[in-house]
């Protein structure tokens, strides 16, 4: 769950369709009526509730020279409507820039009684369009997708860091700074502000569940005490509550066994700090 995490982070929406859209899907557009010219498309999704995020891959052929353009896209499912935006331009292939972002949107329509085929539109930012049709092909992404996913990711929380762009707490990138290897002894972690700000403010979740809310840290550290880990990798997630300080500095204690283990870290407007105890 971590590792999806890591990521990336999706806004939660309603999802009314049953079937998942993760995986792989191929097919033609067609760029007039007749569908004498075509382009082959390969589509590559993650689905998280009704969020929807890939790599859109675009390719023709025009006398033996291959062209086309490939996108970061995202989008939402309604119904059986699943509706892509590009948000980045990752290449274009022997063709301008330009030419590749005169695409404005996908919209595809799903049929409840079989969700691997598709038909839907390609619309140009001019407002005409051009019809779709693919097949799913595999439901699982590959590397090279969820590899330029994680770096466009991770260039763009850069971006935000430096600019100080607030972001709501679900939208944030989780990171994980430390894991630790833990059995069913009681571990007890404690949370100080190094500044002891006014308005330093925290949340701290474990494995998704909220604990401690709005904490301010100017009073006293957060102690949190954890016991019966459950096996396998267990999250606990502090969050930046506060509007004023874009990043709040944290020395984190913790006491497991007979060790104490000392570390600072920061939780910001754009991400959550992540500490995993696995327990085996």
């Amino acid at each position: 769950m971590y590792k999806l995490f890591l990521l990336i982070s999706l806004l939660v929406s309603c999802n009314c369709f049953s079937q998942s859209v993760t995986g792989v899907w191929e097919g033609v557009i067609k760029l007039n009526e007749r569908g004498t010219r075509t382009i082959n498309f390969r589509l590559e999704l993650f689905q998280s509730d009704g969020t929807v995020y890939g790599m859109f891959y675009t390719r023709g052929s025009d006398k033996s020279t291959v062209y086309g353009c490939d996108f970061i896209v995202t989008g939402q499912v309604f119904s059986n409507w699943l509706r892509l935006k590009p948000q980045h331009l990752q290449r274009a292939i022997v063709i301008s820039k330009d030419e590749c972002r005169y695409l404005n949107h996908l919209q595809f329509k799903f049929n409840k009684a079989d969700s691997t085929v598709s038909r839907g539109t390609w619309t140009w930012v001019s407002g005409a369009t051009s019809e779709i049709t693919c097949t799913k092909v595999s439901n699982d992404v590959s590397l090279a997708a969820q590899d330029e996913l994680t770096e466009y990711r991770k260039k763009l929380f850069e971006l935000y860091e430096e600019q100080k762009v607030f972001l709501e707490p679900a939208d944030r990138l989780n990171v994980p700074v430390k894991t630790v290897d833990a059995d069913s002894s009681v571990i007890t972690v404690e949370l100080f502000s190094v500044e002891k700000n006014h308005s330093d403010s925290i949340d701290v979740y474990i494995n998704d569940e909220l604990i401690i809310e709005m904490m301010p840290l100017a009073v006293k550290p957060v102690k949190v005490v954890l016991q019966s880990l459950e096996h396998g990798d267990n999250g606990l997630l502090i969050v930046n509550r506060s509007k004023l300080r874009p990043s709040v500095k944290l020395l984190v204690r913790i006491r497991y066994k007979n060790e104490d283990m000392n570390f600072e870290t920061a939780s910001s407007f754009t991400r959550n700090t992540l500490i995993i105890f696995r327990r085996d």
